[in-house]
């Protein structure tokens, strides 16, 4: 899927139904790059599906995988390397997919470790967030997401998404921002994640990004001609 300028900042996707109350066995797989570097989320029914890790180190016991689940109505996977999601839209009734960009923080955690002392545990992954979220007084853990493990030695990369106030508006990324800033200064940073048992931490970086302005746009059929 290709736009001649910024995709949307939020963009509606549903395929069109062949039978009235639509085939789960039949689905597309749609992918869109974002020239600017910036987090993108996929929600099905107002819930963010979360993306599948992408990671070098093939180790079913993780279940780690890097393919979509084209059975699952918003199976997502972010390159964030390229800037570049494929999700999947099924004909299930009400599967309408929804593709936002949104401000984050990312980053990048370098360990002294081998990949594969990262997955030897299948509590690594809960590990790393719930010792990041201690570090930066996050409560909410789910904000907090792992998208990318690869070697050379490890290196994990972070995800972390706005809280949602009451009245919907994102709140404290900037503030998460400062905090990993200060933290990685004073060493604290470093010297916290270290304690996980991955090995000493060599380095972490991050990025705040926001969004563009940008427009929402829909695709998504009016006219079903199966219907009655």
């Amino acid at each position: 899927m290709s736009f001649t300028a910024q995709p949307p900042a939020e963009l509606q996707v549903q395929i069109q139904k062949r039978q009235p109350l639509g085939e789960s066995n039949h689905y597309i797989i749609a992918r869109i790059y974002y020239p600017l570097p910036n987090s993108i989320r996929v929600k099905f029914n107002n819930k963010i599906v979360d993306p599948i890790l992408l990671t070098d180190f093939n180790n079913t016991a993780s279940g780690t995988q890097k393919e979509l689940n084209t059975s699952q109505c918003g199976s997502n996977i972010y390159y964030y390397t390229n800037r570049t999601i494929s999700f999947v839209v099924t004909s299930e009734i009400d599967c309408i997919i929804t593709v936002e960009v949104t401000e984050s923080v990312q980053l990048s955690t370098h360990f002294a470790a081998d990949i594969s002392t990262f997955f030897s545990s299948n509590t690594s992954i809960t590990n790393f967030i719930n010792n990041l979220c201690a570090l930066l007084q996050i409560t909410d853990t789910s904000r907090v997401k792992i998208v990318g493990v690869f070697s050379g030695s490890t290196v994990v990369t972070t995800s972390i998404t706005p809280s949602i106030s009451s009245s919907g508006s994102t709140t404290d990324l900037s503030g998460i921002s400062g905090a990993i800033n200060t933290a990685s200064a004073s060493g604290a940073l470093t010297s916290g994640l270290s304690t996980i048992g991955f090995g000493n931490v060599l380095g972490v970086t991050s990025v705040y990004t926001t969004p563009p302005a940008g427009s929402s746009y829909s695709i998504i059929p009016t006219n079903n001609p199966d219907s009655p």
